[in-house]
């Protein structure tokens, strides 16, 4: 009877016992990511509760680092979560992002801080034929404690 319990116990426990934390933060970044590239409505620039610059330079000869830069907050955000995607070929399939795989930020009025999301398309087009788009995402908490999202595409 004690080996039926020991069994039981140890079938509980492999079942339900166990959250895989990576699993769940994976699946999180995939639908994150998944909604942004399919997302066809937009923040105006104008309406926007921060700035959003972007810039692109050139590295190498097959190398475009792009630059996307969070910063002059007009609301306070707390637990920001961020991402960026863009319309190129990633072999890697990853992109930048803040608040999924590492620590949530926040951006307050006032303050100085910054928010960078930096990574690179392997392309040897000249930077002015590129047409590179980003599609930029901002999940935050306001002051009241309410979950706001930003979609943001440049143009």
């Amino acid at each position: 009877m004690k080996k039926f319990y020991v069994l039981l116990f140890i079938s509980l426990f492999m079942f339900c016992g166990c959250e895989n934390k990576k699993e769940t933060v994976k699946e999180d970044y995939i639908a994150t990511k998944s909604n942004l590239i399919k997302k066809t409505n937009y923040t105006n620039k104008e309406d926007l509760p921060i700035e959003i610059v972007t810039s692109l330079n050139r590295i190498n000869e097959e190398e475009v680092e792009y630059k996307v830069v969070l910063s002059k907050a007009r609301k306070n955000m707390y637990d920001i979560k961020a991402l960026v995607v863009h319309n190129y070929y990633n072999e890697d399939d990853v992109f930048p992002s803040i608040g999924l795989f590492d620590k949530k930020e926040e951006l307050l009025i006032g303050d100085d801080k910054k928010l960078e999301l930096t990574g690179i398309v392997k392309t040897s087009k000249n930077i002015s034929e590129l047409d590179l788009e980003l599609k930029v995402y901002v999940e935050y908490t306001d002051d009241d404690n309410k979950k706001k999202s930003i979609y943001y595409k440049t143009t």
